[in-house]
């Protein structure tokens, strides 16, 4: 009896400990997170979900009042901190440092059910979180891959353990991700479903019930959606129109991409039927590479090749002599990248200079002001309004029905101020140059105000 209340007792000692050492190491996450993320950073990107919380926070009604061809989720969870606690930027970066952090818990907890007391599982996370050094956090596809984690995670669970739970909740948190972005979090459930199909086949039916559940519970949160926006409306924003315009607004090279799925291809050939788990994640690593296609740069390849970075302490035990190297190398790969922005962009950034705002905020008294292409952030920044119905017209992506139904809201909001951006990265990558009916009845109705890098940013009044 002794012995085994002895027993009992180191066990839960051992436990104790374990528990606190992961605490702590959650805690450590955390703080780099903040250390390196904490930062005001006026972004496009950023603006783009700043902006429409902000008017959201106003009471203009998504896709009503104003056009986006993104899911809702992002928009609403910064409104809701909005709500709370205020429209303040930091409210919003806390609100993303909290996902980001969330993200890098739920990649350690899938590195642990994969292979158990490597070092590597430690470090990978955090290189998870300092990768993005100098990137948008306040932004749909961070939000988006954190469900998509998640999801992961609980139907790896569930892939191990075959309990219906798991099932539950990796299918709601897929359904979560479509509500946040909805072309990849789609391409993310499909597979995931034909995966689940796939498995269920071989298995000679024996598990339907655990694909059912995830089907199910993967629609409630898309169906709250379809409830609250007419199927039409939904259909032309977040399908039809980023479908036929996005790609051509959003030539990049495929280089970057070439590469991860020439390291993809390597992991897939070398774990290949280790387990169901890493099928899984392999499978599900294939569909995320394709969903980067219309924009493949570093920043979306570094958010979706998590499946690989989960992988990568398993690829490393699993192979022999020389072999290792190569995850080390893609590891390397993922770091240079953090490294060099590191270098360029640890520093609180602002895209304007300091006085930029004050300046619109003091020379721009109305409520109205239009600001464009490509500059979303500013309305949030300056507590403005958009005198249009568009947070980006850019020529090449937007159609001349939207540049024509702006000029026509601009001549009945009649905006004090217009801002437009004439940078090299709007005129070269965009091929925005200007020759539109709204931006040539700006330039005969305003006089230039005031104008910053060497005429790139121009602002315009209606004001003597």
């Amino acid at each position: 009896m002794k012995t085994k209340l002895v027993s009992s007792i180191t066990k839960n000692k051992k436990n104790n400990k374990t528990y606190l050492f992961i605490a702590f190491y959650y805690l450590l996450l955390l703080l780099f997170c903040l250390f390196f993320h904490y930062r005001n950073y006026l972004n496009a990107d950023e603006g783009v979900i700043l902006n429409g919380a902000w008017h959201l926070f106003n009471g203009y009604q998504l896709y009503f009042d104003f056009f986006e061809i993104i899911g809702p989720g992002s928009f609403y969870l910064v409104f809701w901190g909005f709500k709370i606690f205020g429209p303040h930027y930091y409210v919003a970066s806390i609100i993303s440092i909290l996902v980001l952090w969330g993200g890098s818990i739920g990649i350690f907890k899938l590195l642990n059910l994969i292979k158990k007391d490597i070092f590597l599982n430690f470090i990978i996370p955090i290189l998870f979180i300092i990768i993005f050094i100098g990137d948008p956090i306040i932004n749909h596809n961070l939000y988006n891959i954190f469900f998509i984690i998640w999801s992961c995670y609980f139907l790896a669970l569930g892939l191990k353990t075959n309990k219906s739970k798991y099932f539950v909740w990796g299918g709601f948190l897929g359904g979560l991700a479509v509500v946040f972005l909805q072309q990849k979090g789609l391409l993310f459930l499909g597979s995931t479903f034909l995966f689940l199909l796939m498995d269920m086949i071989r298995n000679k039916f024996k598990n339907y019930k655990n694909i059912s559940i995830y089907v199910v519970f993967s629609l409630l949160p898309i169906t709250l959606v379809l409830i609250n926006w007419p199927i039409e409306l939904l259909y032309y924003n977040l399908i039809k129109f980023p479908s036929l315009n996005y790609w051509e607004a959003n030539k990049t090279s495929f280089l970057l991409l070439i590469i991860a799925t020439l390291f993809f291809s390597y992991y897939a050939i070398r774990l290949k039927n280790k387990s169901k788990i890493t099928d899984y994640l392999l499978f599900t690593q294939f569909f995320l590479l394709l969903s980067v296609i219309p924009l493949a740069d570093l920043y979306h390849i570094s958010l979706v090749v998590f499946p690989l970075l989960t992988l990568t302490p398993f690829l490393f035990i699993a192979s022999k002599n020389w072999t290792k190297i190569i995850p080390i190398i893609f590891l390397f790969w993922m770091a240079i990248y953090s490294l060099g922005e590191a270098i360029t962009n640890f520093k609180p950034f602002y895209f304007f200079p300091k006085d930029f705002i004050e300046f619109i905020r003091e020379e721009c008294p109305d409520k109205y002001i239009y600001v464009g292409p490509f500059c979303p952030g500013i309305y949030f920044e300056t507590k403005k309004i958009n005198a249009s119905s568009y947070g980006l017209l850019i020529e090449g992506y937007s159609t001349t029905e939207q540049f024509e139904k702006a000029l026509e809201e601009i001549k009945i909001n009649q905006p004090s101020c217009i801002i437009l951006n004439y940078s090299q990265n709007t005129s070269e990558h965009f091929q925005h140059q200007g020759n539109n009916v709204l931006e040539e009845y700006i330039s005969k109705n305003y006089r230039i105000k005031k104008t910053y890098y060497d005429n790139q940013i121009v602002i315009y009044s209606n004001r003597e």
